[in-house]
């Protein structure tokens, strides 16, 4: 996480697709997203 608090890094192996759930608490409300990612354009 940087200084600001507001990036993260996520570091996969093989280069396989990755699933990740971000949970966050915006005016007072619970927010989730739910990201895929395909490392390589696959």
């Amino acid at each position: 996480m940087n200084e600001s608090g507001r990036t993260v890094g996520l570091r996969t192996d093989a280069g396989l697709p990755v699933r990740l759930w971000i949970d966050a608490s915006v005016d007072q409300r619970t927010v989730w997203t739910d990201l895929r990612i395909c490392p390589g354009g696959a």
